[in-house]
């Protein structure tokens, strides 16, 4: 038969351990009882102070917020007018154009003119003029204006 060895275990771990000691640290006792309540209404008075103080940066700042909400909202809604109004004025410039271009054709011209009795010129009524250096023009010195004669003499 086999015998076992009890190397392999710790029997320490299953034996009781030593009852250790509780020792209970004592509080300080209070000093002066009406001191220590005067005290205590400070702190309060202050934490008291100091909630009212966070609510009303609070309260601040969520006003503040709304306030440039607001005027984002205003802006925003002064630049969509803004952008409709360019809009209508665009397509009044493109309504115009076409009027324009409808009024100056080369048709309504030429029905304007045939209303007042005037026609197309024909080949026979053409007649070409022809200038040699002889068919010249020359002023007479009175009649040369002021700023002629200055550029004249300079």
């Amino acid at each position: 038969m086999r015998s076992y060895d009890s190397t392999a275990y710790d029997f320490d771990l299953f034996t009781e351990k030593e009852k250790r000691e509780v020792v209970e640290i004592p509080t300080r006792p209070a000093r002066g009882g009406r001191r220590s309540r005067k005290a205590a209404a400070r702190r309060s008075g202050r934490s008291v102070l100091a909630i009212a103080a966070a609510v009303s940066v609070f309260l601040l700042l969520m006003v503040a917020q709304l306030h440039c909400q607001l005027q984002t909202s205003e802006v925003v809604a002064q630049i969509n007018a803004t952008e409709r109004e360019i809009e209508a004025l665009k397509s009044d410039n493109v309504r115009l154009q076409v009027e324009l271009e409808r009024k100056v054709s080369f048709e309504n011209m030429e029905q304007s003119a045939r209303a007042m009795g005037m026609q197309k010129i024909s080949a026979a009524q053409r007649e070409y003029v022809q200038l040699h250096g002889e068919d010249a023009v020359e002023m007479p010195e009175q009649d040369k204006d002021l700023i002629i004669r200055l550029q004249e003499l300079f």
